[in-house]
């Protein structure tokens, strides 16, 4: 059985309390932009470019 994000993320979270999580996504930006996002977690649609890629990375570790 697949893991869901929770099961994912929440041990990352106690080893390091101010992980930052980059979730990529296929689905319809309508469906993803209602899910909230907390401190620390940032969103990339997909499909995007090498420089868009970066361009996040940059964005979360600054």
């Amino acid at each position: 059985m697949p893991l869901g994000i929770p099961q994912i993320i929440d041990p990352v979270y106690w080893i390091v309390e101010d992980s930052r999580v980059l979730y990529m996504s296929g689905y319809n930006d309508n469906i993803i932009s209602n899910v909230p996002l907390e401190n620390g977690e940032y969103y990339l649609p997909k499909p995007f470019t090498p420089d868009s890629f970066m361009s996040k990375i940059r964005e979360i570790l600054l």
